[in-house]
């Protein structure tokens, strides 16, 4: 009879040993199904967060590596690294991976005409505020003349136009304010404002606090030539950090580099000469310095890694390359600890079934060795028995797989769905947000993820999917096989007369 047949015979006729093989690979299933799930939906969430998020990244200092090397070094501590200058971020923004790129310097300006915006509830204690006087409007530079806000959908062009090339590299005075700011002062495109650096003495630092003299204020003309408005999140991590951003939003006005910079210079020759002691010329020129921020937006998310290791050889000592998703693997701590626990739960799983599986086979073949012996004496190749019971415990454990595939799925999506939504819920804190929210707003400002508990939680799913299906079945079958093989190996070893004495 062919040894497929006879497998199947088997099967049919011995219903208590291969019900009993059933339900022992259905509950082992469960478990390794469930533990596959869990991990599948804590990689997903994080495939589909870092997608919302987009591919945006910036260099910076790294502090944590001065303060390594400062430990490591404690009587000779790193000097702290210059800025990075435009020569080497266009070297980097030329990178295949580079979608677009831009670099930008600020600087805090007031005005005597402009008039700052505001909430009510801001406008009643900042009506004597030093700092709304002098520093009221926060000045960014671009080198991008589309302004990258605008091209991706950060913000939208409500009037007007962004720069050409020309007035960015001349540094003409043109800007681009918000929506807001326009409203709150009557002005449109085409109009001319006035903004003021205002070079202060502080006097002497002993003492009160007292208001600085102004020693010197440069008016800086600017005409409109477009006004904007931000595209707000819905949401923001924490109602302080929402105030503060929309009122640093609101109050940006955007202009050409070459325009922050001459104010930052005839603003550190001024401090320059007030010095007591004299500075030599290579001290002179590092504090006439200009600091960048940088910004690059790459074609994909999958190209973070390469782009990071590109970058990360052209950089000086004590800098690195951060991106808008570096906050991800804090505030979704919980869903990579249930990922984890998944994943000690899945090898345990696997090697209990590997015993479990492989001593009832053994028992089962105990029963059966002068079954197998008889097919040996009549000539049967040890091959095809081995097929033979290969193939009935494959064909049960088939059926259990597939089973254990739905209700495991249906288990952990259960139990992981609201533990983890649960415990990221609860670890939020609305008023005391965790510092990489402050850090992330920070570094990228309107690119920032403002990612909460709540977002990981909403794209946390256990679905169906054909990796999902495809993964849970290989390493089962591959589970039952390994399982099947051992023992029956150790039979068909045996000479067919000592099988059967």
């Amino acid at each position: 009879m062919n040894y497929i047949k006879r497998a199947l015979l088997s099967i049919s006729r011995k219903k208590s040993k291969s019900l009993l093989l059933f339900l022992i690979i259905f509950i082992l299933g469960n478990v390794m199904a469930g533990a596959i799930a869990i991990r599948q939906g804590a990689n997903n969430v994080e495939t589909n967060i870092k997608r919302q998020l987009g591919a945006v990244l910036t260099i910076e200092v790294d502090n944590e590596a001065i303060e390594r090397a400062s430990q490591e070094n404690p009587g000779s501590p790193p000097e702290w690294p210059g800025p990075l200058q435009p020569d080497l971020l266009k070297t980097i923004g030329q990178s295949s991976y580079v979608k677009s790129f831009d670099y930008t310097t600020q600087f805090g300006l007031g005005s005597e005409n402009l008039q700052r915006w505001m909430t009510p509830e801001e406008a009643e204690w900042s009506m004597n505020d030093t700092y709304s006087k002098f520093y009221g409007f926060q000045l960014k530079g671009t080198e991008y003349p589309p302004v990258m806000i605008i091209e991706e959908g950060k913000a939208t062009l409500k009037a007007g136009r962004t720069f050409s090339q020309d007035e960015i590299s001349t540094g003409v005075g043109v800007a681009l304010i918000t929506q807001q700011l326009a409203d709150y002062n009557n002005l449109g495109v085409g109009d001319n404002i006035v903004l003021s650096n205002y070079i202060l003495d502080y006097g002497e630092t002993d003492g009160p606090m007292v208001e600085p003299t102004i020693t010197e204020r440069r008016d800086i003309p600017l005409q409109i030539i477009g006004i904007y408005e931000n595209i707000e999140s819905p949401e923001e991590p924490n109602q302080m950090v929402g105030q503060i951003s929309k009122s640093e939003l609101y109050n940006t006005i955007i202009v050409p580099n070459q325009t922050i910079i001459a104010e930052q210079q005839a603003m550190n020759e001024y401090y320059i000469s007030q010095m007591e002691e004299e500075l030599t010329e290579e001290q002179k020129a590092q504090a006439m310095l200009t600091y960048y921020t940088s910004l690059f937006i790459l074609n994909s998310p999958d190209d973070i890694e390469a782009f990071k290791e590109e970058t990360q050889a052209l950089l000086p000592p004590f800098y690195k390359v951060f991106t808008n998703s570096d906050s991800f693997s804090i505030i979704a701590a919980p869903v990579q600890q249930t990922s984890k626990m998944a994943s000690y739960v899945l090898m345990v799983a696997i090697g209990a079934s590997i015993l479990i599986i492989s001593l009832v086979v053994m028992l089962f073949l105990r029963d059966r060795k002068h079954e197998l012996g008889i097919y040996m004496s009549l000539g049967e190749k040890r091959s095809k028995v081995i097929s033979q019971i290969v193939i009935e415990v494959v064909l049960v454990a088939i059926l259990a797989i597939a089973l254990s595939l739905v209700t495991g799925n249906f288990i952990a999506q259960g139990l992981s769905e609201s533990m983890v939504r649960d415990q990221l819920i609860a670890e939020q804190d609305p008023f005391n947000p965790d510092p990489s929210v402050w850090e992330d707003q920070w570094r990228f400002g309107q690119f920032a993820s403002n990612m909460t508990g709540e977002d990981i939680a909403e794209n946390y799913r256990i679905n169906f999917s054909p990796a999902y299906i495809g993964l849970f079945f290989i390493i089962g079958l591959a589970t039952v096989l390994i399982s099947t093989v051992v023992p029956t190996l150790y039979i068909v070893r045996l000479n067919p007369k000592q099988v059967l004495m």
